[in-house]
């Protein structure tokens, strides 16, 4: 069975599910491991993944541990 059919497989079986508790459980689950982004490597990036680094540049800015434009092109000179 291909990847696509098992998706149309999921599909249907989802939409006969009666318990909300169950779907609580398989969105919490899709959340978690659905890819919502990419690194500037091209790494894909969960939801939490992308999440934790927002909030360690939020922290690092808030810190006063970034470049302004002119001194990232400065830095960018010497490489």
């Amino acid at each position: 069975m291909t990847i696509e059919q098992r998706k149309m497989e999921l599909m249907a079986m989802l939409l006969k599910v009666r318990s909300e508790s169950l779907i609580n459980q398989m969105e919490a689950l899709l959340k978690k491991e659905l890819i919502v982004g990419y690194t500037t490597a091209g790494e894909p990036l969960t939801e939490q993944e992308y999440n934790e680094r927002l909030a360690k540049a939020e922290k690092n800015y808030s810190e006063g541990k970034w470049l302004s434009q002119e001194d990232a092109e400065k830095e960018s000179e010497q490489w």
